[in-house]
């Protein structure tokens, strides 16, 4: 016998509030987050969705959305979700490396470097925008 692990405690009692208060948006988004750590994808989705259509004018769900949707292979479809959170919020950087990402998945690997390296001009410290640059990087 095993002890159980520590996250998987953690998306228990996530799930348990969850059902206690399905009302709660942020409690939400972060379970459909930890779906998508453990690779409930679809599951993730289902709640991401949700919460979109119960919240459309939060950026943060669409651009969690958008990056549910590229792990789904629904790459088109995220980059217009992911598009359309940056025409409202340009400087989102969590939506702009979710996007760069989508543009890697498409071969577009110059687009995907030039808007890392945007990232971290102004943030140097972003670890996604920089993981994400040496990634494709490699692939080039």
């Amino acid at each position: 016998m095993g002890i159980p692990s520590r996250r998987g405690e953690d998306l228990a009692h996530l799930e348990a509030a969850h059902a206690r208060d399905p009302e709660d948006l942020p409690l939400a988004s972060r379970l459909a987050c930890a779906y998508v750590g453990f690779g409930r994808l679809d599951d993730a989705l289902v709640l991401m969705e949700r919460l979109v259509a119960r919240s459309p004018s939060n950026q943060h769900y669409k651009a969690n959305l958008g990056y549910c949707l590229m792990a789904l292979g629904e790459i088109e479809e995220a980059e217009r979700l992911l598009r359309s959170v940056l025409e409202v919020v340009p400087d989102d950087s969590d939506a702009q490396v979710n996007l760069a990402l989508v543009w890697a998945r498409m071969g577009r690997l110059d687009e995907a470097i030039r808007l890392c390296s945007q990232i971290v001009e102004r943030q140097p410290e972003n670890v996604d925008a920089l993981n994400n640059l040496a990634c494709v990087w490699r692939e080039k």
